[in-house]
């Protein structure tokens, strides 16, 4: 396996180097560093100007998962992300009531669900 890690030394290079390693290993997994909360807005913002791209969409769902990213954010990515993206912003514990209605109504029946199961409600 191969392991990228995403750490707060974010530079262009690295996220293309990180990127190729990505889009040619069928056995990669991300790792996300711990970081401040500063840190974690400013690489959150970088990456949501590199939508649509999908590696973007990868990171993006895994610093989505972070408690400390603010609601501001986690809203915008929610919006503006993949599926994947939406899945894991609606399994985040400290949703505000907005988040949590589009969640728990969302078109896209795997969000539901899996937000859903998290917050054992029952249709």
């Amino acid at each position: 396996m191969k392991k990228i890690i995403i750490s707060r030394f974010f530079s262009e290079d690295i996220y293309k180097k990180n990127k190729k390693m990505w889009e040619n290993s069928s056995n990669a997994f991300i790792e996300v560093e711990e970081m401040t909360t500063q840190e974690l807005v400013d690489l959150t913002k970088v990456l949501l100007k590199k939508i649509p791209d999908s590696f973007s969409f990868t990171i993006l769902s895994e610093l989505v998962e972070n408690e400390n990213l603010p609601v501001a954010l986690v809203k915008e990515i929610f919006f503006n992300g993949n599926i994947s993206c939406k899945v894991a912003s609606c399994l985040r514990n400290n949703l505000d009531e907005e988040l949590f209605n589009l969640c728990n109504n969302s078109n896209e029946e795997i969000v539901k669900e899996h937000f859903r199961q998290k917050n054992n409600i029952h249709p």
